[in-house]
């Protein structure tokens, strides 16, 4: 299975809005998020890896908390370069954010689960 999150970064003096697009393989329906970032992987799935291709150099951590970089430490992605990284990550008994940490540019984000 694979969901595509597409980030629409809108900078404004007041704020910094975020909205993602879930595409799957059943149709498409809008994801609300917060500035934080974060990616709800639902109970009972395996999030086993995620592909990153921003529109701008950043620099990306991924981590179970906000802020945090324990999924993936800080790793330079290069414009338009996609970036594969292994998560590993199970929603056993209950749904598991995953929080990601620089974004700050349009970046299409595959989610690779089962």
């Amino acid at each position: 299975m694979q969901d595509v999150i597409l980030f629409t970064h809108q900078n404004t003096v007041v704020n910094n809005f975020v909205s993602w697009t879930l595409d799957n393989y059943a149709g498409q329906a809008a994801l609300p998020i917060t500035n934080d970032h974060f990616y709800e992987l639902p109970k009972g799935q395996l999030l086993h890896a995620v592909a990153i291709i921003p529109t701008t150099d950043i620099t990306l951590s991924i981590g179970s908390s906000p802020g945090a970089a324990d999924i993936q430490p800080a790793i330079f992605v290069k414009a338009n370069e996609p970036l594969l990284t292994t998560i590993g990550r199970y929603a056993a008994f209950a749904p598991v954010k995953i929080f990601f940490t620089g974004i700050d540019s349009d970046a299409l984000v595959t989610f690779f689960k089962f």
